[in-house]
């Protein structure tokens, strides 16, 4: 008997039968399958950290795969900082699917090496197979084109220092460092990216830099705190007299005239009242970087 173009269906147990002869024995014919195999690769954040997250499918095989995990050559197992979850999919019968799923740190060590999913279990090696990918999804600062910027604002008797960062690689930045004059003020590992300094120093230069963990940005340039280029909030009292119906364009007084480092706006008292409907009169507006 000759079985052509063999499908799973044709598993099992053959005999062929002679009348004469008893003790005929049964032969078991196995057919097993391939698999479909894929291996995708994301990333995210657990606890403040950077992870990969690797999911290889096997669909469709014959018999039940079994998938294991190599990074650069390795075996992986669960533990010391790796989760592997497997299941098996629903799948028709005779055929079975087999999901594993490995999350594990995204590190410096092992950015760019290798890592691959392999299945086994088939009596048929052909039919094991492997899917692979590289652990290079992610970008360090310099190569994004990542530069951060040194700011600071005033807050009553303290400032805010911040550092601001642009074109944000992945994953995205969560290392801050902010200095006072070269030493450290603030560090954060977990995206803080501000810092309050109380009755800061006039002259205090400040600078920053920030990174994830493939790397750190260039120093910032500096700002220097200028206590000079604020002044306290003045308290203004409106010419008009309290009886006087102000419309939904009227400021109501008293009014606050606040000059910060980045503008000086100076408004003649007459206008207030009517600041809203006209800020041409007599405004003058200086403002520097």
């Amino acid at each position: 008997m000759t079985i052509e173009n063999a499908e799973v269906e044709d598993d099992g147990a053959y005999i062929c039968s002679i009348p004469s002869d008893e003790n005929a024995s049964p032969i078991n014919l196995v057919v097993e399958a391939a698999s479909t195999l894929t291996l995708t690769l994301i990333s995210t954040v657990t606890n403040g950290k950077d992870m990969n997250v690797a999911t290889c499918d096997a669909v469709g095989g014959k018999p039940q795969n079994t998938l294991t995990w190599t990074l650069n050559g390795v075996t992986q197992t669960d533990g010391n900082g790796n989760t592997i979850v497997e299941t098996n999919p629903p799948a028709t019968a005779p055929l079975s699917n087999s999901k594993s799923v490995f999350t594990f740190p995204a590190t410096l060590e092992n950015y760019g090496q290798t890592l691959v999913c392999q299945v086994s279990g088939h009596q048929i090696p052909e039919l094991n197979g492997q899917e692979s990918t590289d652990l290079n999804i992610h970008t360090s600062p310099s190569d994004a084109g990542t530069t951060v910027t040194a700011d600071y604002a005033t807050q009553a008797t303290s400032i805010t220092v911040s550092c601001n960062a642009k074109n944000q690689p992945s994953p995205a930045i969560r290392n801050y460092y902010i200095f006072s004059n070269g030493t450290l003020l603030h560090d954060s590992m977990e995206g803080v990216d501000t810092v309050s300094v109380s009755d800061p120093i006039e002259g205090t230069n400040y600078t920053c830099l920030a990174g994830n963990y493939l790397g750190n940005t260039t120093l910032s340039e500096g700002v220097t705190y200028d206590p000079s280029s604020f002044e306290e909030f003045t308290e203004l009292t409106s010419p008009q007299s309290s009886s006087s119906n102000l419309t939904s364009h009227n400021v109501p007084h008293p009014q606050t005239v606040l000059r910060s480092r980045y503008c000086l706006i100076s408004i003649p008292l007459a206008a207030m009242t009517r600041l809203w409907l006209d800020t041409s009169d007599n405004i003058v507006s200086m403002c520097r970087n």
